[in-house]
């Protein structure tokens, strides 16, 4: 839900650590922070790799970011993205392992028209206001 806090090409660079496997929508997480990047700048994702598959999906590790040969793949149970394949014309991705730790890379090339969304941003809102309420016990 970056587009209610930041402007698009806001940002040279947008760093994100081991958070969209925690995430509603990491799809719709990676082109927000495309879209707050500005041309020729980079969005860095480090995350362990296949973090869902580790924790056996369990609280809020529903998602896995690994690689499938070459490609950068964002997938769960029920979705699979290859992301080097679906990023351009919005973005490059350079990709490499270390230990069990996936860097990468995404260079924006291009601006993001739209931002694909695997949950409706109503029903996003509502579940986080609902974790907000429940953490302040109202």
């Amino acid at each position: 839900m970056l587009e209610f806090q930041f402007a698009a090409a806001s940002f040279d660079v947008v760093y994100c650590r081991n958070a969209l496997d925690h995430s509603f929508d990491p799809l719709a997480g990676i082109f927000q922070m495309l879209r707050v990047t500005k041309l020729g700048g980079s969005v860095l994702l480090r995350h362990i790799r296949d973090e869902a598959v580790n924790e056996q999906y369990e609280g809020l590790h529903q998602w896995n970011l690994g690689s499938d040969q070459e490609s950068l793949v964002l997938w769960n149970r029920r979705h699979r993205f290859d992301l080097t394949e679906l990023l351009p014309p919005v973005a490059t991705v350079e990709m490499a392992m270390a230990d069990t730790w996936i860097n990468a890379k995404l260079t924006k090339v291009g601006e993001v028209q739209d931002t694909p969304r695997l949950v409706p941003l109503a029903e996003q809102q509502a579940a986080w206001i609902d974790v907000a309420c429940l953490l302040l016990n109202k």
